[in-house]
């Protein structure tokens, strides 16, 4: 009975797969970094506060730090 793959379809399937889980692997890297990135958080985009607040009671008259409310 003759073979029905060649000799060489061993190392193509081997290859195949190890170029699949590498693909996997990038694409996982990739939109972690996109879940990350600014564009997704939107660090540094300024929203309209809904009521308006000083500062000034909090930090020079109490002198409590930001770091504590924020």
């Amino acid at each position: 009975m003759p073979q029905l793959f060649p000799p060489s379809a061993n190392n193509t399937a081997r290859g195949s797969l190890v170029v699949l889980v590498a693909l996997v692997a990038v694409g996982g890297l990739a939109l972690d970094r996109l879940q990350r990135s600014p564009y997704v958080t939107r660090q540094g985009v300024v929203f309209k506060q809904p009521v308006p607040f000083s500062h000034d009671h909090h930090v020079a008259a109490m002198g409590i730090h930001c770091r504590y409310c924020h």
